[in-house]
């Protein structure tokens, strides 16, 4: 009876290891996704805001053939101004629900394996000690 008991009390402590494990995998698998998000997002802005700077360069140099210089640079800042306050009016809707749902959906419902991996697992679960 003791010598089940302790079985019992082994196998539940291999059991909360692998919980453990199969934890840290997860959290790992999660993290990944999310760092490589926000590198892949801040990739995309460095390089949005040299075609930004170019494409302003550029917008002044036309402009500057039709009015005074000066003024074609106010045009261009005031172009920019007016793409900021749409940005800022617009938070919630282009920024904040996107990324809440992207951590959310990590977080809530990982990232279940390719039907691949899947059908190898089932097989190896089937025929144990091969």
């Amino acid at each position: 009876m003791i010598d089940s008991f302790k079985q019992t009390v082994e196998q539940g402590k291999k059991l909360a290891g692998l919980y453990l494990d199969g934890l840290r995998l997860s959290a790992a698998e999660t993290l990944t996704q999310m760092f490589s998000a926000i590198a892949l997002a801040a990739v995309i802005l460095l390089l949005g805001i040299i075609v930004l700077v170019l494409i302003a360069i550029g917008a002044c140099a036309l402009l500057s053939e039709y009015i005074a210089p000066f003024w074609a640079y106010m045009v261009v800042a005031g172009f920019f101004v007016i793409v900021i306050m749409l940005l800022v009016a617009l938070r919630r809707v282009l920024f904040l629900d996107p990324i809440a749902r992207f951590i959310s959906g990590l977080i809530v419902n990982p990232p279940s394996m390719p039907a691949d991996e899947n059908k190898e697992n089932a097989e190896a679960d089937e025929h144990p000690g091969q």
